[in-house]
C-alpha cells in the first residue's frame, strides 16, 4: 500500500469528532480546544479516551516511529520500513489540526444536523522513502454535511465524493515531493463553506 493510499484511509477514519474532550477554555492534555472548536496535536490522541489510550501520546516529529513503542505495548514500529502495526497503526506519529463549526458539533452531539456544518482536517506525517531518507507528507480535506441521498442530496456538490453516507468531501490537497504528488485530488465546485 503507498502512501497515499494510507492517507486516504487515514482521513476516512480521522474525523471521530471530540465527544470525550472537557469543555474548557484552552488546550486540554489530548490537544483538544472545546472553545475554540480545535483538535491540535498526534493523530492518535483523537482517540482519547478509548481504550488503552489513557496517557496523550507525545510523537517525534520527523521520525516515522516517533516513541510508539515507549506508549502501546500493543503497538510496534519497523524502524527499517517506519511501518507501524497493531490498533490504529495510520494513527501513530500523524500531527492532525481539525477545525469545525458549531453546526458539526451539535450534529454529532445532538444528531441535529444543518447544511451548516462543516470540519477540517490538516495532515502532516512522516516515512521512510526507498532512499533510506525520511519523507514528509501533507493532507487537507475539508467536509460538509449534505444529508440523505448522495448526488441527488439539494446540497451536493459537483466533484466531491459522499463520505460517511450523509457527508461530502469537497476539497483534499495532497503533497508529497518524494513520492510525486503535489496538489488538489477533490474540488467540488464551489469549494467553500456557508453555501449549503
Amino acid at each position: 500500500m503507498g502512501i497515499l493510499s494510507v492517507v486516504l484511509l487515514v482521513s476516512i477514519f480521522t474525523f471521530i469528532v471530540p465527544v470525550n474532550a472537557a469543555n474548557t477554555n484552552g488546550f486540554d492534555q489530548w490537544g483538544y480546544n472545546q472553545k475554540a472548536l480545535i483538535f491540535n496535536g498526534w493523530y492518535v490522541n483523537n482517540y482519547a479516551g478509548r481504550g488503552d489510550f489513557t496517557t496523550p501520546y507525545v510523537g517525534v516529529k520527523g521520525d516515522p516511529c516517533g516513541n510508539i513503542a515507549t506508549y502501546f505495548t500493543s503497538t510496534t514500529c519497523d524502524p527499517m520500513t517506519g511501518s507501524p502495526s497493531g490498533p490504529y497503526w495510520y494513527a501513530y506519529n500523524v500531527w492532525v489540526v481539525m477545525n469545525w463549526n458549531k453546526a458539526w458539533e451539535d450534529g454529532n452531539r445532538l444528531e441535529t444536523w444543518t447544511a451548516n456544518a462543516w470540519i477540517t482536517n490538516h495532515q502532516t506525517g512522516w516515512y521512510l522513502g526507498d532512499d533510506g531518507k525520511v519523507h514528509q507528507w501533507e493532507y487537507f480535506v475539508k467536509i460538509v454535511w449534505i444529508g440523505d441521498g448522495g448526488s441527488i442530496s439539494p446540497y451536493w456538490r459537483p466533484g466531491g465524493y459522499v463520505i460517511w453516507g450523509s457527508f461530502e468531501a469537497i476539497q483534499e490537497v495532497y503533497n508529497d515531493p518524494y513520492g510525486g504528488y503535489h496538489g488538489i485530488l477533490t474540488h467540488a465546485i464551489p469549494s467553500g463553506f456557508g453555501t449549503g
